[in-house]
């Protein structure tokens, strides 16, 4: 096979399980209603099962991601998918809450073995030039598995009841794990095939790193922290609006849960999948040969998405406030599907998948707690106001990006193209 067709279709095959591993994380949000009636779950039991992916998938994120730098990342993510698709096949058959609970549990544990092996995937496959286009394409499909996934669930609820939505995702997922099996790279060490620039040369195995040299091999690396600083003040933000929006729409301007759930999340999803694709591709082309741009790109992204929020000071009406917050995704996501690909610029390959999955454990922790202080916040400042002061994160993420593209990132390219 070509090697360029076989690395691209790499990138399809991965961005066709990005979309399944959020369709079958997002499904539950769509039939919460029905399954309070049929399982007969209390608030708590209910509180319990909404939250218990997030927490589960935020603490198994790091062991997940040495795990991938220490086995072939084709296998990590072949299993991962099995695992997850077993696991939403039987969440159809739960019986109760306590079942359901445990579903969402294992879920978290077994969804969260994909991310870091496949961006690692990715990037060991796509050298700097083709790099961010790569890894936005697959960001564009977890946005775009949302949609589907909640969508389907809901069509599914209204018609069959809230089960065989779980049934068909499952069956799909084992499906795709036959391509996958079939089709994925047989890489026999982590770092992939193909030389990469940061990455060894095809043939090469170099031996995986003890967790904690793995540890100071990241934080001695000062982009590193920089850029887990700024995704984490961002991921704060973003999380707040995909689960308090649609209570925003409904409550500010009387649109029924249908109306409300639709302009909460399909504006949003759209400026997401829009800004991944776009992302890269303009990424790529801003910095071309010079790779630090990435975050003066980024530190553009970031301050164009603020002077959006701060309509929110005011009050806007459901078409300025529609607006704004498409705009503000657009331009964060924008900057944000930059941050995977500057870790692997940086970073050794033997701990790319390792710096992914402390990345998305810190992004779930600060989106958890985000989430419940403003179910505190609101009843003083309404939805309205905490909106607002999130221009304050994407103002934070500005700073962070521009003293990392000031101080940090070139230094730390040269070394990384040097060893």
């Amino acid at each position: 096979m070509d090697p360029t067709y076989s690395r691209w279709y790499l990138v399809g095959l991965l961005t066709v399980i990005a979309a399944l591993n959020y369709a079958d994380r997002s499904a539950l949000s769509a039939v919460f209603s029905l399954i309070r009636e049929d399982l007969h779950a209390s608030p708590v039991m209910l509180g319990a099962i909404g939250s218990a992916f997030i927490w589960v998938y935020a603490i198994c994120s790091p062991a997940s991601g040495f795990f991938a730098d220490r086995w072939p990342r084709s296998k990590v993510i072949l299993w991962s998918v099995i695992a997850w698709s077993v696991v939403t096949l039987l969440t159809g058959f739960a019986r109760t809450g306590t079942e359901l609970l445990i579903a969402r549990c294992l879920l978290g544990v077994s969804e969260c073995a994909y991310v870091p092996a496949a961006i690692a995937l990715t990037a060991a496959y796509h050298p700097g030039a083709t790099r961010a286009r790569a890894i936005g394409i697959q960001l564009a499909g977890y946005n775009l598995g949302v949609v589907l996934g909640g969508g389907f669930a809901g069509y599914a609820g209204d018609h069959w009841g809230w089960r065989p939505a779980f049934w068909v995702l499952g069956v799909a997922g084992l499906a795709i794990a036959v391509v996958a099996h079939f089709t994925l790279p047989r890489d026999t060490v982590p770092e992939g095939t193909i030389p990469n620039g940061t990455g060894p040369e095809p043939g090469t195995k170099a031996p995986p790193l003890a967790p904690m040299e793995a540890l100071r091999t990241m934080f001695g690396v000062p982009t590193f922290v920089i850029v887990l600083a700024e995704s984490t003040c961002i991921a704060a933000g973003a999380w707040v609006f995909l689960v308090w929006l649609p209570l925003y729409f409904k409550d500010a301007f009387s649109l029924s849960s249908t109306a409300a759930g639709l302009a909460g999340t399909v504006g949003l999803q759209t400026a997401a999948i829009t800004a991944s694709l776009a992302g890269g591709f303009l990424s790529d082309k801003f910095a071309g040969a010079r790779r630090e741009r990435r975050m003066l790109f980024q530190f553009i992204c970031f301050v164009c998405s603020i002077p959006f929020l701060t309509v929110f000071f005011g009050n806007p009406s459901f078409e300025t406030a529609s607006g704004a917050i498409l705009l503000f995704a657009f331009f964060r996501t924008l900057a944000s599907a930059n941050d995977n690909v500057i870790l692997c610029d940086v970073l050794p390959s033997r701990v790319w998948s390792s710096a992914v999955g402390i990345s998305n454990a810190s992004n779930c922790l600060a989106g958890g707690i985000a989430v419940m202080l403003t179910g505190y916040l609101q009843a003083d400042y309404g939805l309205a106001g905490v909106f607002a002061t999130l221009c304050l994160t994407a103002a934070a993420a500005a700073v962070l990006v521009f003293i990392g593209y000031r101080f940090t990132l070139k230094k730390d390219l040269e070394k990384a193209a040097s060893r």
